[in-house]
C-alpha cells in the first residue's frame, strides 16, 4: 500500500484534509487514518452533518482499499527492510 500512497491519498483526501498513516512494527497492524478536526462530537445538533461526513468517508475508504486489499497476498509479506527487528 505504501508504494500506492500517493494515489491513496489524491483519492481520500479532501481540500484541509489530512491523511495519517501510522506504522506497525511486522507483528503490529498499521493504519491509515483520516479524522474531522472542525467539529464538536458533544455538539447535538451538528450530529446529522457529522454522520453524514463519516458514512461518506467510510465509503471513500471502502472503494479506495477494498481492491488494494484484496490483491494482497499474506503468504508473499516481506517485511521492510527499515522494520524494527524483534
Amino acid at each position: 500500500l505504501k508504494t500506492q500512497k500517493n494515489k491513496i491519498e489524491t483519492a481520500l483526501r479532501k481540500e484541509g484534509e489530512e491523511i495519517e498513516w501510522k506504522d506497525g512494527s511486522p507483528e503490529k497492524s498499521s493504519a491509515v487514518a483520516l479524522y474531522k478536526t472542525d467539529t464538536d462530537p458533544t455538539n447535538e445538533d451538528d450530529w446529522e452533518t457529522q454522520h453524514e461526513w463519516i458514512a461518506s468517508k467510510l465509503t471513500d475508504f471502502d472503494n479506495v482499499f477494498r481492491d488494494r486489499l484484496q490483491d494482497i497476498d499474506p503468504d508473499n509479506y516481506q517485511p521492510s527492510e527499515d522494520a524494527d527487528a524483534v
